[in-house]
């Protein structure tokens, strides 16, 4: 049996009787159920709409009866989509499509069934994003055209470009899929969106491109020389956008130079010089060519100056340069090549050439130097310096009488006169004219210097005056012409009046025995030996470098008269005394006197009726000439003769050493040194080894002694027989000598460190140092060969060196050794 019921309410729960009836009665219960009706349809409360990610978002009112509630979206162009939610009253729709129409229902899910649909509204999307947005730009309008698809939803669409380096924007509005930007920015990237506009929403993303302006022009263009090859280096600002340049230079003469690069410089050579050029740069991007840089005037480099010549001035052989100015010019150089190079300069139009040479073919030109560079050379002007003196002047004298003939090399060029200047030195002057390359000047006088210049002329120009050369005629004959004999030494001694440029005398003298001697000088004096008793003749030759004079006036003279002859003189070395003996002379003499005549011109005699005799108080030391003459004869002062014998020597006394420890040598000195006698100084050792040395003055050194010896020092004095008693020095003790075989042994426990070396010879007591690597210090001292360091600091390493002492001397510093104290725990 069933039955429907109609007309439930929705979101209800009945409790359902069923009751039997017979028409007259109903029966007892027998049946009783609950029934729960589908839930109501849901009211929506509110719907909306993201347009960036076009999600709705939907809300109902809460139904408890409601298990879920789903949310249908159908668009016109057929898309589905939903939602729901069985814990919340609201849902997301998510997938959503751009551009559509959307009929929207909610459903609530019962326990056994759902709900009738609420009522449906509408969700309107946002419009899609245009795509395919493209453009067409102009380079010389700066105009840029964009296009895109049509897209769905939207009702008009809005463009709009930004620059990428500033605030500039253009934009455009259109209900068709194209516009027309307004004139953009050269040098520049704009970024373009395109947006779907409708009511409700635009386009969540926009359509974009990119638009690479035009270059713009360039800017801060400048242009410097460079001297090289008259180059313009030109320069300009990057142009954003641009990759690469043109440049362009145009002259007044039409030439035209260009260059392309990629960078923000060019160099435009060879460029015409002083020309003024217009200089423009083109930037290039990719796609375009931009707008023309503002014109930049600029003038090349210097060109030369024109008509240039050069006027010889003979006096002082002078180029006188002149031009014609150039265009610009700072200053002008002119320079002439030859075997030199001389240079002038003038900021005018002419200069001169100061430092020619005589005798060259030169070949001028002439720069300009404009802005620090130099223009090209100009034109070449040739021309010839001034003629040169004669060269090799040589002046010689015919010593028989006297002209001088004076001769030089012939000039290069042909066809011209020579001009000889001859000054006598204290005299006149003279001038000769010859087409010949020699000049002979006669009716010279003996004794006479002359200068002597040459010139040579040509038709242009006459020659400085060549190098002075001087030429001498023969000397003349020596005048006043003297002689004196000297006794003892037998000697004669001439003297005579100088010769005028005689640089050497002879003289000769003639015995009328035959004897015949000659002596040289260069004074005005000069002696000979001669035999006693004659009578000699005398004449003197004076000499030039080239010439002898003729022979002087003759002039006779005796020599000194003869003194007792075979004279010896024995010395005494004990009394200093000379027993001197002679042969003696026939005839009654008188008495004999025998002389001794010291080196210091002291003076001792005796005298004697025989031909003996015994000089006494001599001086010791000296060397003594010894002469024996007689009452009757009057030599006057005998200075000296020919026979000379030493005195006994003079004992040393003050005897002095000085050691000199570092070295092992000794100075030693002593007094009372005989002028004429030697001294040798004796050191002998402990062994009797002897070292000696000699010495003629008052002082000797001895080298290389041994180190720790001591030496007994004597001097004595020495001629040429006889010796002096030795003279005795303070005993000399040489430094000790240097240790050996140093040891150290460091003590870890006690920090002690002992030090031990060899015995050094001569050593009376020691020194020990220790340097620390770390600068400590210490020493040590001792007389015995080792020595303990107690107080060294740890962690060092030591340098260890020992000297050794006596009371006068150290010796040098050992070897060095190296001990490391430990470190502290």
């Amino acid at each position: 049996m069933s039955c429907e019921l109609m007309r439930l309410q929705c979101g209800e729960t009945y409790t359902v009787t069923v009751l039997a009836g017979d028409g007259k009665c109903n029966s007892s219960i027998l049946a009783k159920t609950n029934v729960t009706t589908a839930p109501c349809a849901p009211v929506i409360q509110d719907h909306s709409l993201d347009c960036v990610s076009n999600h709705a978002w939907v809300t109902w009112a809460e139904d408890e009866d409601a298990m879920s509630v789903t949310v249908n979206a159908t668009s016109s162009l057929g898309h589905s989509t939903s939602c729901s939610s069985s814990t919340n009253s609201s849902c997301a729709l998510n997938e959503l499509q751009c551009g559509q129409d959307y009929t929207v229902q909610a459903v609530a899910q019962g326990v056994h069934c759902s709900s009738k649909p609420s009522a449906a509204f509408q969700i309107v999307t946002a419009p899609c994003t245009p795509a395919n947005v493209e453009y067409t730009y102009s380079c010389e309008t700066g105009l840029a055209f964009l296009s895109w698809d049509e897209t769905l939803g939207r009702k008009s669409f809005y463009a709009h470009a930004h620059a990428h380096s500033g605030d500039h924007m253009a934009s455009c509005s259109t209900t068709q899929t194209d516009c027309s930007l307004p004139p953009l920015l050269c040098g520049d990237v704009y970024h373009v969106k395109v947006i779907a506009v409708a009511d409700h929403c635009n386009s969540s993303m926009a359509g974009v491109t990119q638009i690479q302006t035009a270059p713009c022009a360039p800017m801060n263009v400048s242009a410097s020389l460079m001297c090289h090859n008259n180059t313009a280096a030109v320069s300009w600002q990057h142009s954003p956008g641009a990759i690469s340049y043109k440049v362009k230079a145009l002259s007044r003469d039409g030439d035209i130079k260009e260059c392309t690069t990629n960078d923000t410089s060019c160099d435009l050579p060879n460029m015409h010089c002083a020309q003024t050029y217009v200089i423009t740069i083109t930037p290039f991007s990719s796609q375009c060519k931009g707008s023309d840089s503002y014109p930049l005037t600029y003038v090349a480099g210097p060109c030369p100056p024109t008509d240039v010549h050069v006027s010889l001035q003979c006096v002082g052989n002078v180029g006188h340069v002149t031009w014609n100015p150039a265009p610009q010019a700072d200053l002008y150089v002119a320079t002439g090549l030859d075997n030199h190079v001389h240079t002038c300069s003038s900021n005018g139009s002419s200069c001169y050439l100061t430092d020619l040479h005589c005798g060259e073919t030169s070949v001028l030109t002439v720069v300009t130097i404009e802005r620090g560079c130099r223009s090209e050379p100009s034109q070449s002007f040739t021309f010839d310096t001034a003629i040169c003196p004669p060269t090799n002047v040589t002046g010689v004298t015919d010593c028989g009488n006297n002209d001088i003939t004076v001769s030089w090399d012939p000039s290069p060029e042909s066809g011209v006169n020579y001009f000889l200047h001859s000054q006598e030195y204290g005299g006149a002057s003279a001038n000769y004219s010859t087409t010949q390359t020699s000049h002979v000047i006669t009716g010279l006088q003996c004794g006479e210097l002359y200068t002597f210049t040459v010139a040579t002329r040509d038709s242009d120009c006459t020659s400085v005056l060549s190098k002075p050369i001087q030429t001498q005629t023969a000397p003349c004959p020596p005048t006043n012409l003297t002689a004196t004999a000297e006794c003892g030494t037998n000697l004669g001694m001439l003297s005579w009046a100088p010769s005028a440029h005689a640089i050497f005398y002879t003289a000769t003298v003639t015995g009328t025995h035959g004897h015949k001697v000659s002596c040289s000088s260069n004074t005005t004096t000069c002696s000979v030996k001669l035999d006693c008793g004659h009578q000699y003749s005398a004449v003197v030759i004076a000499s030039s470098a080239t010439c002898n004079s003729s022979a002087g006036a003759t002039l006779t003279f005796n020599s000194a008269v003869c003194l007792p002859d075979r004279v010896e003189a024995e010395l005494d070395c004990n009394v200093n005394s000379f027993a001197v003996q002679w042969r003696g002379s026939i005839g009654d003499v008188g008495s004999y006197t025998a002389i001794a005549i010291g080196s210091d011109d002291t003076r001792v005699t005796c005298d004697s009726t025989n031909s003996n005799c015994t000089i006494n108080n001599l001086k010791c030391g000296l060397t003594y000439s010894v002469v024996v003459t007689t009452s009757s004869v009057d030599c006057g002062t005998i200075k000296g003769s020919d026979y000379r014998v030493q005195s006994a020597p003079c004992k040393p006394d003050n005897v002095l050493v000085n050691p000199q420890c570092s070295a092992n040598s000794a100075l030693v000195t002593w007094g009372n040194s005989g002028p004429d006698q030697t001294q040798v100084v004796s050191a002998v050792d402990r062994r009797g080894r002897i070292h000696t040395c000699n010495s003629s003055s008052s002082n000797c050194t001895f080298d290389q002694l041994i180190c720790g010896e001591s030496y007994d020092i004597s001097v004595v004095g020495h001629t040429n027989t006889c010796s002096s008693e030795p003279a005795l020095a303070q005993r000399l003790n040489t430094a000790p000598c240097v240790p050996t075989h140093l040891t150290a042994r460091v003590d870890c426990k006690t920090g002690i460190t002992v030090v031990t070396w060899d015995s050094a010879r001569g050593a009376t007591s020691y020194t020990v140092y220790a340097r620390g690597s770390l600068g400590h210090y210490a020493e040590c001292n001792n007389t015995d060969t080792n020595c303990d360091f107690r107080n060294l600091a740890c962690g060092q390493d030591y340098n260890i060196t020992v000297l050794a002492r006596h009371d006068s001397c150290v010796s040098l510093v050992s070897e060095s050794i190296t001990a490391t104290t430990g470190n502290e725990t």
